[in-house]
């Protein structure tokens, strides 16, 4: 089971799965806010509730955000593609 405001997505900065966290609204608080204050807090729930869904997923061990197109995995057992620029390599001497 899933814990809320956490799931596992691959870290390109880590190169594996990881557990990633976001932050959410704590929408009982803000309910009971709502009921107590005859529905005026519901616009203040709105902000907040807007504000914490553009809240980035961060990866639980650094920290960094997750990036949708970055979710593919490298394998291990492929070999590394070569550099697009190549240096100068100075000839040989014998």
């Amino acid at each position: 089971m899933r814990r809320r405001g956490f799931d596992t997505r691959f870290c390109a900065r880590c190169r594996c799965q990881r557990e990633f966290s976001k932050r959410t609204a704590a929408h009982l608080w803000h309910l009971g806010l709502t009921i107590l204050t005859f529905g005026l807090w519901g616009i203040g729930w709105i902000a907040v509730a807007m504000i914490e869904s553009r809240r980035p997923w961060r990866c639980t061990i650094c920290h960094s955000r997750f990036v949708p197109g970055g979710e593919t995995q490298i394998s291990q057992t492929e070999p590394m593609a070569e550099p697009r620029i190549k240096l100068p390599v100075a000839p040989r001497r014998r």
